[in-house]
């Protein structure tokens, strides 16, 4: 049963998850610094929440090189263990059930940000009126 390229076939989705990640986080970056160099004392507090967004952005790449990761080792523990039966299906199973995991948990940190993005935007509007 050749099932080794199944997690294979998941890495692009992960790597347009990871791409789409890097360009917010890449995004986020450019509006810190573009608020550092205006009035720094007006927009401090929306300064933190936006470094804590990138935090949040951060911690969701970690999850998805990471899920990416799982997936790479599961297809090999599969091609392993399809063509020398020494490694058990338990094992790269794993692995999977791991990227899962990990890719779910991007998945809610990514959510969170896009939830807490609107609240800062709502929040800088009011203090720029």
């Amino acid at each position: 049963m050749d099932i080794w390229y199944i997690p294979l076939t998941i890495i692009p989705g992960v790597g347009l998850l990871i791409l789409s990640t890097t360009n917010l986080q890449n995004a986020l970056s450019l509006e810190i610094s573009e608020l550092i160099t205006q009035d720094c004392g007006k927009f401090k507090p929306i300064i933190e929440q936006k470094i804590a967004q990138l935090d949040l952005l951060n911690r969701a790449l970690v999850a998805l090189y990471f899920t990416a990761a799982c997936y790479i080792i599961a297809a090999f523990l599969s091609g392993i263990a399809e063509t020398t039966h020494v490694i058990e299906s338990s094992y790269y199973k794993g692995m999977i059930l791991l990227g899962v995991v990990s890719v779910f948990i991007a998945l809610i940190l990514l959510s969170t940000f896009s939830i807490r993005a609107v609240k800062i935007k709502k929040r800088r509007f009011e203090i720029s009126l």
